[in-house]
């Protein structure tokens, strides 16, 4: 388990490649876009996700942080 602070006005610079991992997570603050594959979900508080082996990228367009919980199993970081 991470917990993650997306700085305000931040992205991933891309998609990030598929690795052999299952993530999953929570937005605990703040708002959080995230793509896995070919998806775009626009996250709030309280809102979770979960891919197996995806593409994936995130972005904060907004003036403050986000913060997640994000797990990953087989922990692969």
């Amino acid at each position: 388990m991470i917990r993650s602070t997306f700085a305000p006005r931040s992205n991933s610079g891309g998609h990030k490649a598929a690795r052999k991992a299952e993530d999953g997570g929570v937005l605990i603050s703040g708002k959080l876009t995230l793509w896995i594959g070919q998806l775009e979900v626009h996250l709030e508080p309280g809102d979770s996700f979960q891919f197996v082996e995806q593409m994936y990228g995130w972005r904060n367009d907004q003036d403050e942080p986000a913060v997640a919980l994000w797990i990953v199993s087989p922990p692969v970081y």
